[in-house]
């Protein structure tokens, strides 16, 4: 029996894929890192082998046509259902291995939330080559998702997209929330502070990736309890950048965890507890990993208690 799809290739279906949830050609291009060009051309070939239009087009905007809708819901469950099934055929064959992936965030200080949870675990088990290397956020979730890593360590602030991902996180640190501001901001002599203390200022946020809000998000969720949006008067997407903005004499506060690294322009910089707000450090691992390395360094993660959970 002839097979229908025997033309078509699993790149073809994930750049669909990317067309429809990124909705648009060049989004998709962006997420995938190819050239509008070739994402069209992808597109077009699918087509003219399905002998099925996948999408209207229109100068402003693209939706699927009903037949695309159909291979879009169901192609979707049933590739993931076969990238589940790789994983765990590949998570058994792992677990004949003697390594361990870490992918670390590149901004935090990992002596404060990482070797000490490394030290306990290859006192304990020696013969697992503990492999950690670091990166952006995109790219340890990118990569996590390739399984390159059998786990990332980074911000709580992700929460919303890791859930959104349906992938397992605990806690590997946390501890009060804290602001960074000028050491000229007005409320630069305090030793302590509560949320409804900085509810008024300009807040800073930080856009990770392609349409990643999760900075924003997080903020929102926390004065939302207020009745207060946060003001926000900047936006970075270089996390270094925005150190010079907090060194000048301004009334703008970055809500941040205690890891984030600004050793560089501490003397200019005032870092005070929220003492009301927590936040920290999350490691993530896909569901469907089996490594037992891995399941035996989640164990040695701290547990914190519940009351704390905000």
């Amino acid at each position: 029996m002839k097979f229908s799809l025997s033309t078509i290739t699993i790149q073809q279906i994930q750049i669909f894929f990317a067309v429809v949830e990124s909705n648009g050609f060049a989004n998709a291009g962006i997420d995938l890192h190819l050239t509008q060009s070739a994402i069209s051309k992808s597109i077009s070939k699918m087509e003219n082998d399905l002998d099925i239009p996948l999408f209207i087009r229109s100068t402003r905007e693209l939706h699927l046509t009903e037949a695309g809708e159909i291979l879009y819901k169901e192609w979707k469950t049933q590739i993931e259902r076969m990238n589940v099934a790789y994983h765990h055929a590949y998570a058994i064959q792992e677990n004949r291995s003697t390594d361990l992936k870490i992918g670390l965030l590149n901004t935090v200080h990992p002596d404060n939330y990482f070797y000490p949870i490394l030290d306990k675990f290859t006192a304990k088990y020696p013969d697992v080559n503990v492999i950690s290397d670091s990166g952006y956020i995109t790219d340890l979730e990118q990569n996590l998702d390739n399984w390159m890593y059998d786990a990332i360590i980074v911000p709580d602030v992700e929460l919303n997209y890791i859930e959104s991902r349906k992938w397992k996180w605990k806690y590997a640190a946390r501890d009060n929330a804290y602001v960074l501001m000028s050491a000229k901001h007005p409320l630069a002599d305090r030793e302590e502070l509560d949320i409804e203390d900085i509810l008024e200022y300009d807040q800073v946020t930080i856009k990770i990736g392609q349409k990643k809000d999760n900075f924003l998000f997080d903020l929102r969720e926390r004065f939302a309890k207020y009745n207060v949006v946060p003001k926000v008067s900047y936006t970075y997407d270089d996390i270094y950048n925005l150190r010079y903005l907090l060194m000048q004499p301004n009334n703008a506060v970055l809500f941040i965890d205690n890891y984030f690294d600004y050793s560089s322009a501490a003397e200019k910089i005032k870092k005070i507890p929220v003492k009301d707000q927590y936040k920290g450090i999350i490691c993530v691992w896909n569901a469907a990993n089996r490594n037992a390395h891995l399941i035996n360094f989640l164990k040695l993660l701290p547990v914190y208690d519940t009351y704390k959970e905000i």
